[in-house]
């Protein structure tokens, strides 16, 4: 199911998010904590962690120091928060984003969006505003690639960020369609949000009926 925002084509498919990662013209989007150096990137049952296991097997710790060290080049210096109870690190906020054009030597680019806080006595936890500046922050970053206009990403901050999957892709899909229609940077010609389906038997995580309702209303008038 598609609509139209401003000449960008926003597409929810059900599927899985490696399906779509074939190429370079495609940027994968996906979600991580204030700190860019998630260990989500290990839990294959995390969007994050089945991705990077699939596509980078064997290097996931060499990713996850790909990530750290790319945030402070791109964002430049963090803050230090309490992490935990046992650890500090330094924060490049929510709502960032950080594009690796190459990484590890792949050829499909990725960009990572923190959508997560983490911090001691309250763990993980996402909300919808974050999505909001990660598209923004996203679009704003492809200014400078401007053959990177077609993105693939899972419903962000509905894993570890807990926030309620439809609610996850409404806000997703609110997001996204701002980013495309008031946006400064670069234009986006297509976004596939993909709704997680581990083969075609197995029942839709998102009522179609939401998707319809959440397209329609983002969708363009002129």
């Amino acid at each position: 199911m598609w609509t139209t925002v401003s000449g960008c084509e926003i597409r929810v498919a059900n599927g899985r998010l490696n399906d779509y990662a074939s190429d370079a013209e495609t940027l994968i989007v996906l979600p991580c904590n204030e700190y860019f150096d998630d260990e989500c990137a290990r839990d294959p049952k995390s969007s994050l962690g089945a991705y990077v296991k699939r596509t980078f097997e064997g290097q996931v710790d060499a990713f996850i120091s790909l990530m750290t060290e790319e945030a402070k080049k791109q964002l430049g210096a963090g803050v230090v928060q309490q992490k935990s109870d046992k650890e500090r690190a330094e924060s490049f906020g929510v709502g960032r984003c950080v594009l690796l054009l190459k990484p590890l030597n792949h050829t499909a680019p990725i960009a990572l969006v923190s959508t997560t806080t983490q911090r001691a006595a309250q763990g993980l936890a996402g909300r919808i505003s974050y999505l909001f500046d990660g598209m923004r922050e996203l679009v704003a970053r492809l200014a400078d690639t401007p053959r990177l206009n077609e993105v693939a990403m899972p419903i962000l901050g509905s894993g570890h960020g807990r926030i309620d999957l439809p609610l996850a892709l409404v806000g997703l899909l609110l997001a996204v369609a701002e980013a495309a229609r008031y946006g400064q940077g670069g234009r986006l010609r297509r976004v596939t949000i993909i709704v997680y389906k581990q083969d075609a038997d197995a029942p839709a995580q998102v009522d179609q009926v939401v998707v319809r309702r959440a397209l329609a209303l983002i969708g363009s008038r002129d």
